[in-house]
C-alpha cells in the first residue's frame, strides 16, 4: 500500500514537472502572435481532453463500484451461509448441535476480526481456514438417523460448501 502511494505521488509530480517544462519551452520558442492565432484550436483540444478525463473518472468509479458490490454480495452470501448452518445445527441432536454452532460462530468472528484485515494484504487467516475445516468435518461426521435429519444433513452440507 505504501509503495503504491509513493509511486502515485512520483507519477503526479513527474507529470506536473513535464507540463510546466513544456509550458515554459512553448512560451520561449513560439512567439505570442502565433500562439494567439491558435487559441480556438487549443481550446477545442482542451475541451476534448476534459471530456476524456471525465469519461476516465466515470469509468474508474464504475469499476470500483462494481468491485465494491461484488465484495458486498460475497460477504452477504458467506454471512447467510454461516447463519443457515447455525440454525440447521439447532435442529440436530444436542451432541452435534453445540459443536457445530460453536464452530459456526467462531468462524464468523474469525472472518470479521482477522481475515478481513489480512485480505487487505492479499493473505488469508490459517486459523479461519482450520475453523472452516473443523466445521466441514463436524457436519460431514454427523450420522443422520431419520429422514428429517438426513434432509438437515444434506442442507447443512450445501451451506458449508457455499461458505467455503
Amino acid at each position: 500500500m505504501l509503495i503504491t502511494s509513493v509511486y502515485g505521488v512520483l507519477i503526479v509530480l513527474a507529470s506536473v514537472v513535464v507540463a510546466v517544462a513544456g509550458l515554459m519551452l512553448t512560451q520561449r520558442l513560439i512567439p505570442q502572435s502565433i500562439r494567439e492565432r491558435h487559441n480556438a484550436t487549443t481550446g477545442t483540444i482542451y475541451a476534448a481532453l476534459y471530456v476524456m478525463f471525465g469519461v476516465t473518472v466515470a469509468f474508474s468509479l464504475f469499476v470500483v463500484w462494481q468491485q465494491y458490490n461484488a465484495a458486498r454480495l460475497i460477504a452477504e452470501s458467506e454471512a447467510a451461509a454461516v447463519e443457515q448452518v447455525y440454525h440447521l445445527a439447532g435442529r440436530l441432536p444436542d451432541s452435534e448441535r453445540s459443536r457445530i454452532q460453536e464452530l459456526a460462530v467462531s468462524n464468523a468472528e474469525g472472518v470479521v476480526e482477522k481475515e478481513w484485515a489480512l485480505m487487505r494484504e492479499g493473505r488469508s487467516s490459517p486459523r479461519v481456514e482450520s475453523l472452516l475445516d473443523e466445521l466441514r468435518q463436524s457436519v460431514q461426521g454427523y450420522e443422520p438417523q431419520t429422514d428429517a435429519q438426513d434432509a438437515l444433513y444434506a442442507e447443512a452440507l450445501v451451506e458449508v460448501d457455499e461458505l467455503e
